[in-house]
């Protein structure tokens, strides 16, 4: 017996989002090595004047496209729908190779229910996509934090039909109830994964896809797509996102104390540091993160070819993503340890 979803010839869409830093692109990393993949287009929206999350991605294939300088549940969701309908045409010219799934990796700061009503009643896209479930990426170290503190995270966690827990390796097990007890508050019904221990792709989104099929037609936790037709940008309030996109190689040591200078600076109110440096005397490009007072190990960057060559020195940035606090201070110090 062919049942309705084996009907249902839409191409699927998958959300991956969580707050800032938690893991999302590590976790596309981990999963795109299935063959699957191969037949998969990634979206990948970024806030900030620079885009760096889809340079981080190691592509198994050229389908990864960036929406930047804006929110995808706010600013630029005019640009995924165009996104979306450039992809399906393209799909369809045999321009790409046929899809079989399209991934949207959310910034850290969005809110995923506009992507689900815009999927769902935007005439072009309903009849050609069909919106396949959320994955939420969670940190295992700050997550119980963030929840408690913005609402972007408790809304992720909430609409989440598939959470993965990551950095459960850094966490400290004291407060691994206190996290676990505050995701089951918002979502008690989201199947966890453990980002050390990731099924296979076809699982994860199966799963995701699972439990969106179960709550049809359920009142979801929290506040669901209530809001999802206006604007996003009230709850974003406060944040404020800076940009060093004019850092010349530095040397490894000035980093690092610079980093121990600006991380405490920024204390609580520094939501996300990210960047793409070259440090004076190493080959190659690093990749640089933490979150809030945490710099995480830096890591060699890997690119499309294995080279640096085609970046343009304005493509070496550092992006500082922070709530409330003093970010014209924050700024001048950062300026005055990194941009000398």
């Amino acid at each position: 017996m062919v049942s309705a979803m084996d009907m249902d010839k839409r191409i699927p869409v998958t959300v991956v989002t969580g707050f800032l830093g938690s893991g999302k692109t590590t976790l596309l990393n981990r999963v795109l090595v299935a063959p699957e993949a191969a037949r998969m287009a990634v979206v990948v929206n970024e806030i900030g004047q620079v885009g760096l999350d889809h340079r981080l991605i190691r592509r198994v294939h050229s389908n990864v496209i960036l929406l930047e300088s804006g929110c995808v549940c706010c600013s630029v969701r005019g640009d995924l729908v165009d996104v979306l309908r450039d992809l399906f045409m393209a799909s369809l010219h045999r321009e790409i190779t046929p899809l079989l799934r399209v991934l949207i990796e959310t910034t850290g700061m969005a809110d995923p229910a506009p992507i689900m009503y815009t999927l769902r009643y935007e005439k072009f896209l309903c009849e050609r996509y069909v919106y396949d479930g959320c994955i939420t990426v969670i940190d295992g170290v700050h997550g119980a934090q963030q929840l408690t503190r913005h609402p972007e995270a408790l809304q992720q966690a909430a609409l989440a039909d598939a959470i993965v827990f990551s950095k459960t390796d850094l966490a400290d097990a004291v407060g691994r109830p206190t996290l676990d007890a505050a995701v089951l508050r918002v979502n008690a019904d989201a199947p966890q994964y453990d980002m050390q221990a990731l099924p296979c792709l076809a699982d994860l989104v199966a799963a995701g896809s699972a439990h969106k099929n179960m709550l049809v037609g359920v009142s979801r936790s929290a506040s669901g797509l209530w809001s999802a037709a206006g604007s996003a940008a009230s709850m974003h309030f406060g944040v404020h996102v800076l940009t060093l996109s004019d850092i010349a190689p530095i040397a490894r040591g000035a980093f690092l104390r610079a980093m121990s200078v600006l991380l405490p600076l920024g204390g609580a109110d520094l939501l996300r540091m990210k960047g793409l440096v070259r440090f004076r005397g190493e080959k190659g490009l690093s990749v640089v993160h933490g979150v809030h007072q945490q710099l995480y190990p830096i890591e060699p960057w890997v690119g499309d070819s294995g080279s640096d060559a085609g970046l343009a020195r304005t493509d070496l940035a550092l992006v500082f993503i922070l709530r409330d606090g003093d970010p014209v201070a924050f700024e001048c110090k950062a300026r005055d340890l990194l941009c000398r």
